[in-house]
């Protein structure tokens, strides 16, 4: 059971992080959507620093779901 409360804290964690790519890529897409497509370096470098931050979230909710896979045996067992 310890190691699903462990897991729901991360989880809690990831969820601010989560919603902060939420409001840069908002922010981003309003910004090139501003320029009529026209992307800079800028948008460039601020996409690929977007995308590097969404494969991190993902490698942690996968950590989060084995996680919660381990707890769950536990209190099966």
């Amino acid at each position: 059971m310890e190691t699903i409360k462990v897991a729901i804290g991360k989880f809690d964690d990831l969820s601010i992080e989560i919603d902060c790519v939420t409001s840069l890529s908002y922010l981003l897409w309003e910004s090139m959507a501003e320029g009529l497509n026209e992307a800079n370096d800028t948008h460039i470098t601020a996409a690929f620093m977007l995308c590097r931050e969404i494969e991190t979230l993902q490698n942690k909710l996968h950590e989060i779901n084995e996680k919660m896979h381990e707890g769950l045996k536990e209190v099966r067992a």
